[in-house]
């Protein structure tokens, strides 16, 4: 049980996932997950720890060749309202891309195996599920 994760122990929970990581200057990582038939664009999830507080966050946003213009963006707000109104993580639109975000806190012990099913995995499958939700 885990009371609060140091970023060395969640790089390992990434590695358990099957996610391959890149370690930023800021010390966050980013998981890169490849286009293919469902979404012809990568995603890209990046992971901060505050190993202080015990909060964790993910942010998902496509690459920079999937905009939106702004003839869309009206559009893309509803888009983004009714996913959040069905998801647990929340979508929205900054910098004409989409973005997708989830957080949680660990307040109490938790074990490994609850990060990776309750963060990590809702943290990649429901971001790439969004964004191939667009492309529908």
């Amino acid at each position: 049980m885990v009371t609060k994760i140091s970023k060395n122990a969640f790089r390992n929970l990434l590695d358990e996932c099957d996610l391959s990581s890149k370690l930023t200057q800021s010390g966050n990582f980013i998981v890169s997950l490849e286009a293919d038939n469902d979404f012809g664009h990568n995603v890209d999830i990046m992971f901060f720890i505050n190993e202080e507080t015990g909060r964790l966050d993910s942010l998902g946003v496509a690459d920079s060749d999937f905009n939106i213009s702004n003839d869309e963006l009206a559009h893309a707000y509803v888009i983004c309202n009714e996913w959040n109104r069905n998801y647990i993580t929340q979508a929205y639109v900054a910098d004409n891309s989409f973005w997708v975000s989830y957080s949680i806190i660990i307040d109490e012990p938790v074990s490994e195996s609850f990060i990776k099913e309750n963060f990590i995995r809702i943290s990649t499958s429901v971001f790439w599920q969004f964004f191939c939700s667009l492309v529908k």
